[in-house]
C-alpha cells in the first residue's frame, strides 16, 4: 500500500487549521432589493481528525470557528433642480460567527514522486450559532441654495432573535499536502453553500395575505486554510 504523504494511512491522524474566509448572504426576496450585497472577510481555525477509509479515500470530521456574515452599501444621491439635491452612503456590516463541524470525505491522488499531493473533498456542515450583530454606519447631505446640512449616525444591533441557532451547508473544495507521513503542511480552498435559510421566519399576516414569500438569506462563499498535521 502505498503511504499517504499528509497522513499514514495505517493510522489515525489529527492536525490544526486557519484560514481567511470571503463569505456573503444570498439574500431573496420578492421586494426591490437596492442594497449592495459585498463579501464580509472574516477569520477561521480549528482542528480535525483524519481517518483512513481505504488507500485513497478518507474521512475528516472538523471542528472549526469560523466568522461569516456580509456587508451591505446603499450609495446615491438625488438632484430636484439646479441648487437642491441630497447624497447618502450607509454601510451596514453583519457579522455572525459559528462554531460549525463539517464531516468530509476526502480523495487523495498519487504524488509521491513529486514531493506533494492533491486531493479533493466533499461533505454536509452543521454550524451552531455563537453571535449575530450589525453594525452600521450612515452619511446624509442636503443642500437647497445657502443652505446645506450634513448629518452622520451609527450603531450596534444584536441580530440572535432573527438569525437562527443553526446553519446547514455543504463543503466542496480541493488542496494540496506538503511533507512525509504525518508531518505536513496542507493548503485547501473551500466553497461554502447553505442550505438553509439562516432567517427566523416569524409569524406574520402579511406574506399570507398578499401570498408573498418571505425573504431568505443562505451564507455562501470561499475559504482559504492553511493546516498542519501531526
Amino acid at each position: 500500500m502505498d503511504r499517504n504523504i499528509l497522513y499514514a494511512a495505517d493510522g489515525v491522524k489529527y492536525g490544526m487549521s486557519a484560514g481567511l474566509g470571503f463569505l456573503n448572504i444570498q439574500y431573496k426576496t420578492e421586494w426591490d432589493n437596492d442594497f449592495s450585497w459585498l463579501s464580509r472577510r472574516g477569520f477561521s481555525f480549528g482542528v480535525f481528525i483524519n481517518l483512513p477509509i481505504s488507500e485513497n479515500i478518507r474521512l475528516q470530521p472538523e471542528f472549526n470557528y469560523v466568522q461569516k456574515g456580509a456587508r451591505l452599501q446603499d450609495i446615491g444621491e438625488e438632484h430636484y433642480g439646479t441648487n437642491i439635491y441630497e447624497k447618502w452612503h450607509w454601510t451596514s456590516r453583519i457579522r455572525i460567527n459559528y462554531i460549525e463541524v463539517p464531516i468530509l470525505g476526502v480523495l487523495t491522488f498519487s504524488g509521491r514522486n513529486w514531493g506533494a499531493q492533491p486531493f479533493l473533498f466533499l461533505g454536509p456542515s452543521i454550524a451552531f450559532r455563537q453571535s449575530a450583530e450589525d453594525r452600521w454606519e450612515e452619511e446624509f447631505e442636503y443642500r437647497e441654495d445657502d443652505y446645506f446640512e450634513r448629518d452622520t449616525d451609527s450603531g450596534k444591533e444584536d441580530l440572535k432573535e432573527v438569525i437562527k441557532g443553526n446553519d446547514f451547508s455543504f463543503h466542496i473544495g480541493g488542496g494540496i499536502s506538503f511533507g512525509r507521513d504525518s508531518r505536513a503542511v496542507k493548503l485547501t480552498v473551500r466553497y461554502i453553500l447553505g442550505a438553509s435559510n439562516i432567517f427566523v421566519n416569524e409569524e406574520d399576516d402579511f406574506y399570507d395575505e398578499f401570498d408573498i414569500k418571505r425573504p431568505t438569506a443562505k451564507n455562501r462563499g470561499f475559504l482559504i486554510t492553511a493546516g498542519f498535521g501531526f
